[in-house]
């Protein structure tokens, strides 16, 4: 007698929730800096540590995006199409963020060169180096759209033959990432392309760690892993002790500031490391019945989760405007104010974003030829 296969759930547990978080998180730091809380304040290396979030969004990605390729060549199931694929990304972020670019051009007090506005409507503002005052946050998008391009030409390389042998493939094509940071961080290099740092090779470990998990899923969610490697207070325990070390001085420094080679590959490894051990235990076996997964999945979180892209791409614009309406009354402080304020007007213009535009798109557009609609979305973070 055989032992069917337990299906993978098409929409994951818990990651709207975890959108939301990293989301907020993100603001956190963009809020602790133009307020100086985070130099200022006794918690503010907490603040500094916010961009976190940006690791966490880019191992969201390359594990829902990887799971079509695990299925096909792992698990027999159908073969991805590469058209429908692009269609739903292409649907899921450009309405959206041309809205919110739209906006931002609209409202910059500066008038903008030519060159800004095409290079950041096709996303490619961190190649040109055009980040824009209130949209600087989207060089994680340009990063996110140059992965989107390349998985499907990646994944059917590394993933194949067998687990193990995938994850070996997986890790190697990650060590390209500290590679390229210590080449971005040489003197050369570095004042030659000031923003090639935060290209994709210079994160691509990230995304890796994603896949990884999407690979691992199946053994994760079956509990088909080494006694020390069950349980979702496990892996928390870890991301727990790895965290610690990203508060700490090894996580980078708490202000804007140059970084040595070591340092950086340093920060990225524990950054990603820890965002791994927190989606790892996401997908724990009965990880939504914790104290975790009941608050990741209540109503408020995956409503939250939902609006998150947009959230991402209005903040630092509704932000500016929240700050300069309170600059004659609270000077350069007021980090409260500053987050209450911003985080309840960016959540209204991201309800309306979300509603009228996202989901009515991603039901027209995002659909594959199945007809099931697409649930992932990018998210991106702020400068590092």
């Amino acid at each position: 007698m055989t032992t069917a296969t337990p299906r993978l759930p098409s929409h994951v547990p818990l990651i709207d929730g975890a959108r939301a978080v990293a989301a907020f998180l993100v603001l956190l730091t963009h809020a602790g800096s133009v307020t100086g809380a985070t130099e200022r304040l006794p918690f503010g290396f907490v603040l500094a540590r916010g961009d976190w979030g940006v690791a966490l969004f880019f191992i969201l990605s390359g594990f829902l995006l990887t799971r079509p390729w695990v299925r096909w060549r792992l698990q027999g199931g159908r073969t991805p199409s590469v058209g429908d694929y692009f269609r739903k990304r292409a649907a899921r972020i450009l309405p959206a963020y041309w809205i919110a670019l739209l906006a931002v051009f609209l409202l910059l007090p500066n008038p903008v060169t030519t060159q800004s506005v095409v290079s950041n409507v096709l996303i490619a503002q961190v190649y040109t180096g055009d980040l824009l005052n209130g949209f600087f946050q989207t060089w994680s998008l340009s990063t996110e759209v140059a992965f989107y391009i390349l998985l499907p030409l990646l994944a059917p390389l590394l993933i194949r033959g067998s687990a193990r042998r995938s994850l070996v493939a997986v890790g190697l094509i990650a060590v390209i990432a500290p590679a390229w940071i210590v080449l971005c961080k040489g003197t050369l290099f570095g004042l030659q392309f000031p923003y090639a740092v935060l290209w994709l090779p210079g994160h691509l470990d990230w995304f890796c760690a994603g896949m990884a998990l999407a690979i691992l899923e199946r053994r994760i969610r079956t509990g088909d892993l080494p006694a020390p490697l069950v349980g979702t207070g496990r892996w928390l325990a870890a991301f727990a002790v790895v965290w610690l070390l990203v508060l700490s001085p090894l996580g980078g420094p708490y202000v804007m500031a140059g970084m040595s080679p070591g340092a950086a590959v340093l920060k990225e490894f524990l950054y990603g490391a820890s965002a791994f051990l927190l989606l790892g235990a996401m997908l724990q076996p009965k990880a939504d019945r914790t104290l975790l997964g009941r608050t990741l999945d209540s109503r408020v979180m995956v409503w939250a989760g939902a609006v998150s892209y947009a959230f991402f791409l209005w903040h630092n614009l509704v932000m500016d405007y929240v700050r300069a309406a309170l600059f004659a009354t609270i000077g350069s402080a007021g980090l409260l104010l500053t987050v209450v304020g911003t985080t309840a007007i960016t959540l209204v213009v991201s309800a309306v974003s979300y509603h009228l535009v996202e989901h009515p798109v991603m039901r027209r557009f995002g659909r594959t030829s199945g007809g099931s609609v697409s649930p992932t979305h990018p998210v991106g973070g702020p400068r590092v």
